[in-house]
């Protein structure tokens, strides 16, 4: 966020007109990808997938999960 502060500086301060339109299209990136963000969280929630998951879905994402493990010692490896 701080990059494209300072290309309008630089455009203000030299006077460039593509370092306006650089940094006109950095901010419409950004804001769409925090759109997008936003929106995908929102439909997280409405699924159920945050706050609402099942146990056994999380341990799977977690990196070492405890089934795994459990796995592992009842096949005596």
């Amino acid at each position: 966020m701080g990059f494209i502060s300072v290309i309008r500086v630089l455009a203000d301060i030299f006077d460039l007109p593509g370092f306006i339109v650089w940094h006109t299209i950095m901010v419409v990136f950004i804001c769409v990808t925090w759109a997008v963000l936003f929106f995908l969280t929102l439909m997280a929630f409405w699924r159920g997938k945050i706050f609402f998951a099942k146990p056994e879905d999380v341990l799977k994402d977690s990196p070492t999960s405890k089934l795994d493990d459990e796995e592992k010692t009842l096949d005596g490896r």
